[in-house]
């Protein structure tokens, strides 16, 4: 199980300033789960965030009910596929 709580996490750009307030997202083992929204909305931050790549300024992130939420990407054994296959040429 993945579970997400209190995750806050801003990105400011210049003037504008970008939110992603999640007070809990929890993803169950063994089921097929998706994050869905518009573009923009935040889903790829949210997977970095998960993985390690981005540090949420608030919250907690528990893999197994392990806290990972300080462990680096390296320590996490967590994976993003990304769906478009040309980002990886070959």
């Amino acid at each position: 199980m993945l579970l997400l709580k209190n995750i806050i996490f801003k990105h400011r750009n210049g003037a504008s300033t970008f939110e992603i307030n999640v007070p809990k997202l929890q993803f169950k083992a063994g089921v097929i789960n998706a994050i869905l929204g518009k573009n923009g909305s935040g889903k790829t931050s949210i997977l970095h965030i998960i993985g390690g790549h981005i540090i949420c300024e608030q919250g907690s992130i528990y893999l197994f009910d392990k806290d990972i939420t300080n462990e680096g990407a390296k320590d996490r054994q967590t994976a993003t596929v990304f769906q478009t296959i040309s980002l990886f040429p070959h």
